[in-house]
């Protein structure tokens, strides 16, 4: 009886996310500075190689929690998951993200694909009372944030 129970016990889930020490995370107040933190992750060549996705998750003084690779694709582009993205956030208890890929083919201008994926992860955020606050693309040669351009939503 007791080697039936075991077999009928589902597994267990475990959640593991430390926050950083307060004094050691980073304050961010524009979206140059975000660009920063995102360059000295990656290489220049990096960016022009392929595309790739990041996000930066904040708590609610904007001090940054951490910044996870979501995805890695082609020159052509990448497929970043809103359901991970949420995961990230949920579980970090992050207040805020911002959202940043590259182009590497050197545009800066948000494809369609970009603002339709912006204002699908900005309305799965809002269930959780998270905050879309940029999403930020990014080339060797400079950056747009659509918050500054006004064109998140």
């Amino acid at each position: 009886m007791k080697a039936q129970l075991n077999e009928l016990q589902a597994p267990q889930v475990y959640i593991n996310y430390v926050r950083p020490e307060y004094d050691s995370m980073k304050r961010v107040h524009s979206s140059e500075e975000c660009v920063d933190i995102i360059r000295k992750l990656n290489k220049d060549h990096r960016i022009d190689y392929k595309e790739y996705f990041w996000v930066i998750l904040m708590n609610a003084s904007a001090s940054v929690l951490g910044v996870s690779q979501i995805s890695e694709g082609s020159d052509m582009g990448t497929v970043a998951s809103t359901k991970e993205i949420l995961q990230l956030a949920i579980l970090s208890h992050a207040r805020a993200i911002i959202l940043v890929h590259n182009h590497p083919a050197g545009s800066l201008m948000p494809s369609s694909t970009d603002r339709v994926l912006t204002k699908k992860i900005h309305l799965s955020l809002e269930l959780f009372q998270i905050e879309l606050n940029d999403h930020i693309i990014i080339t060797k040669e400079g950056y747009l944030s659509m918050a500054d351009e006004g064109i998140l939503l």
